[in-house]
């Protein structure tokens, strides 16, 4: 059983995604605990749990499921929600957009870690189907998480490592690492019980590790290709620079910045170091006039 996110959903689009070939215990009732009369039924190629008839407005409901189906615990879960007025599902098309780009723990070879975050809009466009719109997001084929964070995001991270070299997946399935270049980010819509899915949307990326941020920076901007293969400016330097999360070892120093943003800072520590280099100079000028004088 896959249960949504979400705390309210339309009376007539009440309606789950089963998993299980035996789902075992699954119940829908109000809140005061009255049977609502429910069937599974096959819609699209899913296999959806709903109500045989569209609930009233303002009902609350509880549904119970067993949360290991097939094996021996009898341990159920308990999803509640309220429905809302009867709506329409709405599709319109699919956006992948630039959030940030940069550079992690620059300060630390071994942790500095280039990432890229997207924003995906979906295709429910009243929103009144996130209960029934599941999302699949690749990098180059390979698949990569989409987190509910503001939204629907997707982060792409390289890891700058030496030894760390095409694409990783971490512990948990998740995509841990690609490598430094050019890669193409794919975001895939499924609405349960339609026969035919949205147009997927792609949009084609760059990593890049702090040795190479200098080239990316002769140009004012990043350009990036959408799915119509037209031409978008990426996100200014200025939105591309953020935070991240903190290490795990703490005491490592950590910065997320833009590559660009790598570059003007390099400049700036060299225009520091030209007059520091000056006044050491002087200083050792005048020492030496001292020790000449005091020979005499």
């Amino acid at each position: 059983m896959t249960l949504p996110t979400v705390s309210s959903m339309p009376g007539n689009l009440v309606s789950f995604e089963v998993t299980q070939e035996d789902p075992g215990t699954l119940l829908l009732e109000t809140q005061a605990g009255e049977p609502v009369a429910t069937h599974i039924v096959t819609r699209g190629g899913d296999r959806l749990f709903e109500p045989i008839a569209a609930i009233p407005a303002g009902t609350s409901l509880v549904l119970t499921y067993a949360v290991c189906p097939g094996a021996q615990s009898s341990q159920v879960g308990r999803y509640a929600f309220t429905t809302s007025e009867p709506d329409t599902v709405e599709l319109q098309a699919a956006k992948l957009d630039l959030i940030e780009r940069g550079v992690a723990f620059t300060d630390n070879p071994e942790q500095a870690s280039a990432f890229v975050r997207l924003r995906y809009s979906s295709p429910d466009f009243r929103g009144t189907a996130q209960h029934l719109v599941r999302h699949t997001a690749t990098v180059d084929g390979h698949p990569v998480g989409i987190t509910e964070t503001n939204g629907l995001v997707i982060h792409v991270p390289t890891q700058c490592r030496l030894n760390v070299d095409g694409f990783t997946v971490g512990m948990c399935g998740d995509l841990a690492s690609v490598p430094p270049g050019v890669h193409t980010v794919e975001v895939q819509s499924h609405v349960l019980g339609r026969e035919t899915d949205p147009v997927a949307v792609q949009l084609s990326i760059e990593t890049q590790c702090p040795g190479e941020v200098d080239r990316a920076c002769d140009t004012d901007s990043d350009l990036l290709s959408d799915a119509t293969g037209t031409a978008t400016l990426a996100a200014s330097n200025e939105h591309a620079a953020g935070t991240v999360p903190e290490p795990s070892n703490a005491g490592a120093e950590q910065k997320a910045v833009s590559g660009c943003a790598l570059r003007s800072a390099a400049r700036n520590e060299a225009h520091v170091a030209l007059p520091l280099g000056l006044l050491l100079g002087l200083a050792g000028l005048l020492r030496r006039r001292r020790v000449s004088r005091g020979g005499r």
